[in-house]
């Protein structure tokens, strides 16, 4: 019961946030919130607390880094070796994949969500891995998708028959798709992330956001 509260208390706290990304650029403030409260443990997690990061996102190796990665010279990495894109202000060292790991780091929790955004956004090429641009245009707010012509473009890259992602159903709820494109497209290794993601929507109802501000956008 704590532990739902907390979820709770976090969706109170930055579902503005999340409301203004979706206003902004059609990401739905279901998905955004669900994986915050996934990937910082409802804002808990020692990288959210330290760094306002609430999506995990890491800094970027510069050439110069991956040189001293690549001769295994792990030890005389530096914070100024990694790259971070704004609105991050900064690195912090946390160990993850590897002990030499750097997070992006950011002045609000806010910051954090509009940097996601932009991750989810980015122009790229549909059918490759970390192209989620493809998601909100392919899965709109609001009604149910058929999921299987999106699985089988990333079946070779994803490992995942269209019928695999929820146990035979293949149409879904608009926000089960989009966090099945997230799969498909590479953004977790959790080989049950999307589903995960929808069981936090429906559970704290937040796609209820979603609908309000759509109905709000269209009166």
């Amino acid at each position: 019961m704590r532990a739902a509260q907390k979820f709770v208390d976090y969706i109170d706290a930055n579902k503005e946030a999340a409301l203004v990304e979706m206003y902004r650029h059609k990401v739905p403030a279901s998905i955004k919130l669900a994986q915050a409260l996934l990937e910082s443990t409802a804002g808990q997690s020692r990288l959210a607390r330290k760094t306002n990061n609430h999506f995990g996102i890491k800094a970027r190796l510069s050439s110069n880094a991956r040189q001293k990665v690549n001769a295994k010279r792990y030890d005389e990495l530096r914070d100024e070796d990694f790259l971070f894109i704004d609105p991050a202000i900064g690195v912090f060292n946390f160990h993850d994949d590897h002990s030499y790991d750097r997070f992006e780091a950011y002045r609000s929790v806010s910051d954090s969500y509009a940097r996601h955004t932009q991750l989810l956004t980015r122009p790229c090429t549909p059918g490759h891995t970390g192209c989620y641009s493809w998601i909100w245009q392919e899965f709109p707010v609001g009604q149910d998708h058929d999921i299987t012509e999106a699985a089988r473009i990333f079946q070779r890259a994803s490992g995942i028959a269209p019928q695999e992602f929820f146990h035979g159903q293949t149409t879904v709820p608009y926000y089960a798709a989009c966090a099945a494109g997230l799969k498909m497209a590479g953004y977790a290794t959790s080989k049950t992330y999307h589903q995960k993601i929808w069981y936090l929507i429906d559970t704290y109802e937040l796609w209820r956001l979603d609908l309000a501000l759509l109905k709000g956008m269209e009166g």
